[in-house]
Formats: structure tokens, C-alpha cells, sequence
């Protein structure tokens, strides 16, 4: 039997495991309980933050104004204050394009950080970055899906 909570009382790698399944069933209530896209989206940031332990959640759309291949923002969860609002990240080649996000978008593939502060594709959003990083998780690691 698998005691309630964070899980802070199993086995190393146990708790997290956990605290990921909880994180995907609520994920998965809130899939089948959305009327609308944005509200799901909102939800799903919020639960990636209240059950999956991560500080910050945001989702962004890849978009194409004018030519420039920009994503996005439109649902976030956790600390914020304004990080959002001061990132330019695009999916083109060019620097705001080489991070995780602009990556992920082109290649279609999750793509995996392990230190934000150390990573040489996060460069020109590290000024941007509260200390620590909103993206932190409690393992440790950083993570952006298309």
C-alpha cells in the first residue's frame, strides 16, 4: 500500500513517481471536464504546479506574425510576476529560436534542461530568470514539450 501525501515518506524515485501519476489523473480529469480550450489549459499549468511540484507551468502558442515565428503565452500557473511578459522567444534559427521552447516547437521532441544557469541555449533569457529559475521542479529538472 502506497501511504497518502507527497510522498515524502517513500522509497527514493517513489514519491516523485507518485506525485507524477496523481499529476497525469488530474490532468486527465481536467481533459475530460473542459468546455473550452483556455480554461483547459489554465488548469493543466495549475496542476502541473499544485501536484507536480514544479514552481512555475505556462503553455504558449507558436505563432507566425508578420514572418517572425514568436510563441505565444496564453495559460500560466505559479510564480510569475511579470517572467512572461519579459521573454522574447521565437522558433526560428536565430537566438531566441535555439532555446528549449523554439526547439521543441521545430523538432516536435521534448527537450530536457538540466541547469537553466549552465545550459548555453537559455543565454538570452538567463537576465530575464527570477533566482531560482520559475521552471524548477523538486527533482531538480527542467523540462519543454511541443
Amino acid at each position: 500500500m502506497i501511504p497518502q501525501g507527497d510522498g515524502a515518506s517513500l522509497p527514493a524515485g517513489l514519491g516523485r513517481e507518485n506525485r507524477t501519476l496523481h499529476m497525469v489523473t488530474e490532468c486527465n480529469q481536467a481533459l475530460l471536464r473542459a468546455t473550452d480550450e483556455a480554461g483547459l489549459m489554465e488548469s493543466i499549468c495549475r496542476i502541473v504546479v499544485e501536484k507536480g511540484g514544479y514552481r512555475m507551468a505556462w503553455v504558449g502558442f507558436a505563432e507566425v506574425t508578420g514572418g517572425v515565428k514568436k510563441v505565444r503565452p496564453i495559460a500560466h500557473a505559479g510564480f510569475v510576476e511579470g517572467y512572461l511578459d519579459r521573454l522574447l522567444i521565437t522558433w526560428d534559427e536565430g537566438e531566441h529560436g535555439r532555446g528549449p521552447t523554439g526547439t521543441a516547437i521545430r523538432t516536435g521532441k521534448p527537450v530536457f534542461i538540466r541547469s537553466m544557469g549552465d545550459d548555453p541555449h537559455f543565454g538570452p533569457w538567463r537576465g530575464a530568470t527570477p533566482a531560482p529559475s520559475p521552471c524548477r521542479s523538486r527533482t531538480g529538472g527542467r523540462s519543454t514539450a511541443p
